[in-house]
């Protein structure tokens, strides 16, 4: 199954900000080894997203009313999508294989 990526647009659809490639290099350039051996990968995107999307407030305004996700969001009249947002989702998937 392939997540729906959200392209900075403010999707209508998109389940998450990045994909198990985007993890892999993320932790690959850390010489964090633990992702690499995962088998469940995607499903631990899946649960990081989870609990990004509801546990936390964000400055300004979704960039279209519609959009799935918190990101792009409006702020001072522009518009952000944070890489931070990007590698905080990355360090959230391999730490839900942790735990709960």
């Amino acid at each position: 199954m392939d997540l729906v990526l959200e392209d900075g647009t403010g999707l209508t659809n998109s389940e998450s900000y990045v994909d198990v490639d985007y993890v892999d290099a993320y932790f690959l350039k850390r010489g964090i080894t633990e992702w690499a051996g995962l088998t469940n990968r995607e499903q631990l995107i899946v649960r990081a997203m989870d609990y990004i999307e509801n546990n936390y407030t964000y400055q300004g305004t979704k960039l279209i009313s519609t959009q799935a996700l918190q990101f792009p969001r409006l702020i001072n009249g522009e518009t952000v999508y944070p890489i931070a947002i990007k590698n905080a989702l990355c360090e959230l998937a391999l730490k839900s294989n942790e735990d709960d």
